[in-house]
């Protein structure tokens, strides 16, 4: 059987995906083992969709599945942005497209003074980088 997989919108949304959950990875371990993150990028989209951090798991899990969808959209605008900016250095120019879509949507949440409402104690003592303040509702 053949696995490989020719279709540019397909093989984008795996790239983003995969990334993704690397991206998930890192971020479950810098917030739950050592406590240096304030918000998991689960909690970003829960905030998005639901206003607040989510507070029960079927809500964690349809935050986390939005947000890996999201990531894999981004897989598909990068595969189809690769032909026209050449795919010399794709590395160093998908680093470059992370970090300006990172860089976007920070300025967008600040922009629009999206902050998370925590139901939690929320401790700051690992601040590394900084977020907007976190409001008890």
């Amino acid at each position: 059987m053949n696995w490989q997989v020719q279709d540019r919108l397909t093989r984008g949304f795996i790239a983003g995906l995969v990334g993704g959950i690397a991206m998930n990875i890192v971020s479950l371990i810098s917030y739950h083992i050592l406590n240096i993150a304030e918000l998991r990028y689960l909690d970003w989209a829960a905030i998005v969709i639901y206003g607040t951090k989510a507070r029960n798991f079927a809500e964690v899990v349809f935050a986390q599945a939005i947000q890996l969808i999201f990531v894999g959209i981004l897989g598909i605008i990068f595969a189809y942005l690769i032909p026209a900016i050449s795919s010399k250095n794709y590395l160093l120019r998908g680093w470059l497209f992370g970090s300006f879509i990172w860089f976007l949507l920070y300025g967008i949440s600040l922009l629009f003074k999206i902050h998370a409402r925590c139901h939690c104690a929320w401790t700051r003592r690992h601040r590394i980088l900084p977020v907007l303040p976190c409001t008890a509702s």
